[in-house]
């Protein structure tokens, strides 16, 4: 197994906060040092102890755009993780994820639910000269959270298997502390980005598309089979009694709270059913998600 990197931790316990409040103040963003912006994820404090209202708001007040930018940072730290590069570790990973946790919820409630499409599903927020689909900012951070889940030395020991074995003859590494809490994290963040139907009115929840579950739900088959048993085998194998009972008395496991979220995201994508076509996302869309078809 790979050993486990520590550079997240290298920054200081309120470097992310720090960072934050740079990109709520800055007039400019092209004034943010290359410093500031690692402070996002190279940080060893909490993330949800440094997100605090207060700096969201601020943020917020500036406009989606500071967002999108923050958003994009973020994605690149995710790629370099699924290349297996030195400057990123698990914990950078893990930094990630809950900070998305963090800021699409705030996006979702103050610029709602369209806005925030069309923010991450229109051509002005690539970086590319093309504006095909897969370049599109929403394309991109759902690309990352999806090959973030097998990151080698992050959620997995080798590319190419799965979290746990089970229902496929994928190879399968099995759980452990460091991999469970950076799995936690990846599909919890994967559920928030999703979450935008918990911010329609009950009454347009069935004319409202979702275009981050859309986008989801139609992946290639071969990522839709690794996530798929990834997350059932982890729910199908866990022990709740464990091999010694009582034993969440004599110590902390991560491994509930990651067949939890997993539980909750397989329900997610499973249920998904694209139809028809979205302004955000310029597919020729399938009659069911791709997961219903692995299962």
């Amino acid at each position: 197994s790979q050993t486990q990197r520590n550079m997240g931790a290298s920054g200081s316990k309120t470097a992310l906060q720090e960072s934050l409040q740079a990109l709520a103040s800055a007039d400019d963003l092209s004034a943010l040092t290359a410093e500031q912006i690692r402070g996002f994820w190279m940080h060893s404090g909490s993330v949800f102890a440094q997100v605090t209202p207060t700096i969201l708001a601020a943020i917020s007040a500036k406009g989606i755009s500071r967002y999108t930018f923050l958003v994009s940072n973020l994605c690149k730290v995710l790629q370099a993780a699924c290349q297996d590069s030195p400057q990123v570790d698990a914990l950078a990973v893990e930094n990630v994820c809950l900070l998305l946790c963090k800021i699409f919820p705030e996006m979702y409630s103050t610029f709602g639910v369209e806005a925030v499409c069309d923010a991450f599903w229109t051509a002005q927020n690539t970086e590319s000269t093309e504006a095909t689909d897969k370049n599109l900012l929403g394309a991109v951070l759902c690309d990352a959270l999806l090959e973030s889940m097998f990151a080698p030395g992050i959620c997995v020991s080798t590319k190419g298997s799965i979290w746990e074995p089970g229902t496929s003859s994928i190879p399968a590494h099995g759980s452990n502390g460091a991999y469970d809490r950076c799995r936690i994290a990846v599909a919890k963040a994967t559920m928030v980005v999703c979450s935008a139907t918990l911010f329609v009115p009950a009454q347009e929840t069935g004319t409202r598309r979702n275009a981050f579950i859309e986008y989801f739900s139609t992946v290639d088959l071969n990522i839709a089979a690794l996530v798929y048993h990834s997350l059932l085998n982890t729910v199908l194998s866990y022990d709740p009694a464990g091999w010694i009972p009582y034993s969440h008395n004599l110590y902390s496991d991560d491994h509930e709270a990651l067949v939890d979220a997993c539980l909750h995201l397989l329900l997610v994508l499973l249920d998904a059913s694209p139809h028809g076509k979205i302004p955000y996302c310029p597919y020729k869309w399938l009659k069911s998600s791709r997961f219903v078809c692995v299962y």
